[in-house]
């Protein structure tokens, strides 16, 4: 879990159709992190590495660090360790956010952060932590990663990459997407050997990209869920909807929905601003 302090909700930018699959099944999608749009920055974080790695202040044996960087360039989708994650932001109502990931119209779902501490914590393999984007907590990162390597490996150095990728490096953004302030669920898996973790897959143009379901079942949870009602042609009528289909889950969930329960609002930002 992140030093840094959780904000009380988190909110995951989706549109409508996920949106309604999140809500009806209880459940949300974490990606493998290659398959992301920003995947690169696990490289970046590869090479920042390196980087710690080359620096006269390194106390590494010398052959150990040249298996290891060897081991490091050849980080890509999964050989031993697969990292899937999902992410979230501090922000509701962001306009950056609302172009990039539902550029024709969405929604902001928002979690309690205790709730996704608890259901993370129940889960074997699973954290939720804040991203890193200043240049000198990514090194502070790194320099951790490489303590760990002290007394010698105890596992190959191919796989101490695939885990510095799945502990260090997805948690790295490139300083421009700061504002986004993202949180992830990141689950490390490692498939094949034992586990009980199993993806599944889902096309994504020319590709087949797996993914893991999260189930969220605390029925705590879905009463305090908030829904933000992203910028459209037709707001009142999009929060209208979104109301009756959260009480049309809960329902189907043998739960007593609220009336006066009021968890929809729609964005303050213009939809011109689109």
């Amino acid at each position: 879990m992140s030093d840094e302090r959780p904000p009380d909700y988190l909110y995951h930018y989706t549109t409508a159709e996920g949106l309604k699959g999140i809500v009806e099944n209880r459940e949300i999608w974490a990606s493998d992190i290659f398959s992301l749009n920003d995947s690169s920055e696990v490289y970046h974080g590869r090479d920042l590495l390196f980087d710690c790695l080359n620096a006269r202040k390194s106390k590494l044996d010398p052959n150990l660090k040249k298996q290891l960087i060897a081991s490091l360039e050849e980080l890509g989708p999964r050989k031993f360790v697969s990292t899937y994650v999902c992410s979230f932001s501090k922000e509701g109502d962001d306009l950056s956010q609302w172009r990039a990931y539902c550029p024709h119209g969405g929604y902001a779902i928002g979690f309690p952060t205790d709730q996704l501490q608890e259901f993370a914590a129940g889960q074997d393999g699973v954290s939720l932590e804040c991203c890193v984007y200043e240049r000198k907590d990514k090194l502070k990162l790194c320099r951790r990663f490489i303590r760990t390597l002290d007394g010698g490996p105890r596992y190959s150095l191919k796989l101490y990459a695939e885990i510095f990728a799945a502990e260090f490096a997805c948690r790295f953004k490139h300083k421009a997407f700061k504002s986004e302030e993202e949180w992830r669920l990141i689950s490390a898996v490692l498939e094949g050997f034992g586990s009980e973790t199993t993806p599944e897959f889902r096309c994504r143009g020319s590709l087949v990209v797996p993914y893991l379901r999260f189930t969220l079942t605390e029925r705590a949870l879905w009463k305090r869920v908030k829904i933000a009602v992203g910028p459209c042609r037709h707001p009142k009528e999009a929060k209208a909807y979104v109301a009756r289909l959260l009480h049309a889950a809960m329902t189907k969930h043998g739960e007593i929905p609220d009336p006066r329960a009021d968890q929809v609002t729609i964005s303050e930002i213009p939809f011109r601003q689109m």
